[in-house]
């Protein structure tokens, strides 16, 4: 949600919805994101293919039935919000929500899948870019623009394409419209025609893994001498990518775009060095962490630099604060109040777990720890159903403090963006309630209207980030909408959860790579620090518990609580108001570190 570039052509109303497209595409592909606001795993030609090969897998014995209903109510679900799926489907739409409906009847819901798969495959691309195309240009619907994008973007990241890339063509948009006062948008779009190319791959290796693999006649790859001269590569390019190796590799790798041939590359040796490792312990088999890539079809490539380890892409607490919670989690664990052997066996594992995690060199890998780390921290199943168990403690402990997160962020980036502008906005409040709760009030209550206009005149030249404040007070408005955005965000995180515990098990039990690995790493990811935060929150606020199932149950307790809470308010006839609506959200300072 950043503030439109100084040299964006903002009189020009015709480019109002480019400007919001470009914004909403950088927020998905932000990795810093909250995960709600990212891009989702999959648009629902994604979830076909997920349904399908849950339901093939049932088929064969090699999966429980009981996932099944989970998946296809979230592609029902996916279906019912895509107008561009719709208008694929034409007639069939009714028929396919029917059949897949048809949980029981195994022959209907298999040719249901199958049919809907063969008609997105063959339509769904098309109408997206037709679509997102004409709303762009049209640049009205804006609500239905962030849905097409968010599709777009799953589509584009589904089909292989590196989100990287992704981001250089949106960052072409944002240069071409502030040098030239306009951008064809069909340029954007042509970049992702889905042909695939063979690249030739150079990275700096040490001499050790060079002699297992120079002349493997099971390899398509050679090492080359330094020197000897990279094609199209100059000197500064190959001392960057050198590094301090001896050899330097090459290696065609398919790719639909450098930067996931760089991606490509980084599986293909990541492979090649763990088979080494299992012969030979002792071998340094890292790699440069920059490679330079040629198309098969052009006489001169480019350094594609390495990025960082998705877990560590995330917004860290700030270092003034951590500090203080370093300070509070070793008096928490070597308390002689609190230190039972069970209580501090599972936090040290837990945060054992954790950094090895960061550690581990692969996206599945890393599922794997981080998941057996939440595990730990989590009480005991006993003889609860696996995905109860996880939804029980799971989900109540992710969602504390959601609403003052959601607020927060749109806060905190306003702030960043306006300063004095927002600021003096919020001042005109003379309560002594601190600058987040007086933004709440603004946004929320009717009779801070004056200030709420106030704001969105502000953000009258950032479309994007007045269509996220609209949106955020339709989510809240009324105790009936905060009851039932409560209500979705439960089932959403049913489905996420077992997406990502499926994806465990299929790594760990049968050695498979799940679709968009990245997304479910960086979901879990979040999911893991929001549960362990407001662990550690209940257990700053409540010293005297010592017990790890007690403090669960404490958050359980106000999770619940909160629903029958706001169920009152409505049966009685309330409203919104100063007096109930920090109660309502549960937002308070002092559940809060940061």
């Amino acid at each position: 949600m950043k503030k439109p570039p100084a040299q964006w052509p903002l009189k020009n109303q015709s480019l109002n919805g480019l400007l919001f497209f470009y914004h909403h595409s950088m927020e998905l592909l932000d990795t810093r994101s909250r995960e709600s606001d990212k891009a989702p795993h999959s648009n629902v030609k994604g979830k076909t293919l997920e349904a399908i090969k849950l339901f093939l897998s049932i088929e064969k014995n090699e999966t429980k039935s009981f996932y099944l209903s989970y998946v296809l109510d979230e592609l029902i679900n996916a279906l019912r919000n895509d107008n561009v799926a719709q208008v694929c489907l034409d007639t069939n739409y009714k028929y396919i929500l029917e059949g897949l409906s048809d949980v029981e009847n195994h022959s209907r819901l298999r040719s249901t899948l199958l049919q809907l798969d063969g008609i997105l495959s063959n339509t769904y691309k098309d109408e997206l870019f037709r679509s997102v195309r004409h709303l762009v240009e049209d640049g009205k619907s804006k609500r239905e623009l962030y849905n097409v994008t968010k599709n777009l973007i799953c589509e584009l990241i589904g089909s292989g394409y590196s989100a990287r890339f992704i981001k250089t063509e949106l960052v072409k948009i944002n240069k071409t419209t502030c040098a030239t006062g306009g951008f064809d948008f069909d340029d954007f779009l042509a970049a992702f025609s889905g042909q695939h190319f063979t690249y030739f791959c150079y990275c700096g290796i040490p001499i050790a893994p060079a002699k297992y693999i120079e002349g493997n006649k099971n390899l398509k790859l050679e090492t080359v001498s330094p020197n000897n001269k990279v094609i199209g590569c100059t000197k500064e390019e190959l001392k960057l990518i050198k590094e301090d190796y001896y050899n330097i590799l090459k290696l065609p790798v398919p790719g639909l775009d450098y930067y996931s041939a760089k991606e490509n590359l980084d599986d293909f040796l990541s492979y090649i060095t763990s088979a080494i490792n299992f012969y030979d312990h002792s071998s340094n088999l890292s790699w440069s962490k920059s490679a330079y890539i040629c198309r098969e079809d052009e006489k001169r490539g480019k350094v594609i630099r390495g990025t960082k380890p998705l877990m560590t892409q995330t917004y860290d607490v700030p270092r003034e604060t951590i500090h203080k919670l370093f300070d509070m989690k070793l008096a928490d664990l070597f308390s002689p109040k609190r230190r039972s052997a069970s209580s501090y066996a599972k936090i040290s594992a837990t945060l054992s777990g954790h950094a090895n995690a960061l550690q581990s060199p692969k996206p599945e890998t890393q599922i794997v720890t981080l998941w057996s780390a939440l595990e730990t921290l989590l009480p005991l199943k006993g003889e609860m159903r696996t995905l109860e168990y996880y939804f029980k403690f799971m989900i109540p402990a992710i969602e504390m403090g959601h609403a003052r997160k959601e607020f927060l962020t749109f806060f905190g980036k306003t702030k960043h963006n306006y300063r004095e502008a927002f600021l003096d906005i919020l001042h005109q409040e003379e309560r002594g309630e601190g600058l987040l709760e007086r933004f709440i009030k603004c946004v929320l209550l009717d009779s801070q209207k004056e200030k709420y206009d106030l704001i969105l005149q502000m953000l009258s030249d950032n479309p994007y980030s007045k269509f996220r404040l609209e949106r955020i007070k339709d989510k809240y408005k009324s105790l009936k909408t905060i009851r039932k955005k409560r209500a979705q965000e439960k089932q959403r995180l049913q489905w996420q959860i077992t997406r990502i515990y499926r994806a465990r098990n299929s790594i760990t039990h049968a050695g498979e790579s799940p679709f968009n690995t990245g997304v479910i790493l960086t979901n879990l990811h979040e999911y893991y620090d929001r549960i362990h935060t407001n662990f550690d929150i209940y257990r700053t606020n409540y010293p005297k518990v010592g017990e790890i199932k007690d403090i669960f149950s404490l958050i359980i307790s106000d999770y619940n609580n909160q629903s029958r809470k706001i169920d009152e308010y409505i049966n009685n006839g309330a409203v919104l108001s100063e007096d109930n609506i920090f109660d309502i959200l549960n937002i308070k300072d002092k559940t809060v570190f940061y």
